[in-house]
């Protein structure tokens, strides 16, 4: 979903590009902030609620421990990828 995600940010650079103000700027920043978040989640918290390391997960459970560090990692991507095309290029009507 992420990947997606990023194809349609490229697609709709133009209106990206044209945010602005204090809720453009939210509308911006704010995922990158919960993709952050999400991260943290998964890389801290779950294995001290799970009591074992990723190497334990990706030992016995390899699907699992893949897509636990694929998603939180694809996330911030997609949001900074989102910021670049916001911030590269000119700004216009959207």
């Amino acid at each position: 979903m992420f990947l997606f995600s990023m194809i349609w940010a490229w697609r709709h650079r133009r209106e990206l590009r044209a945010k602005s103000g204090l809720f453009g700027l939210f509308s911006l920043w704010f995922p990158l902030l919960t993709t952050l978040g999400s991260a943290w989640v998964v890389f801290s918290l779950m294995p001290s609620l799970v009591g074992a390391s990723f190497a334990t997960l990706n030992l016995f459970e390899p699907d699992l421990g893949l897509t636990l560090i694929a998603i939180p990692v694809t996330g911030v991507l997609w949001a900074v990828f989102r910021l670049g095309v916001a911030y590269s290029g000119k700004s216009g009507p959207a």
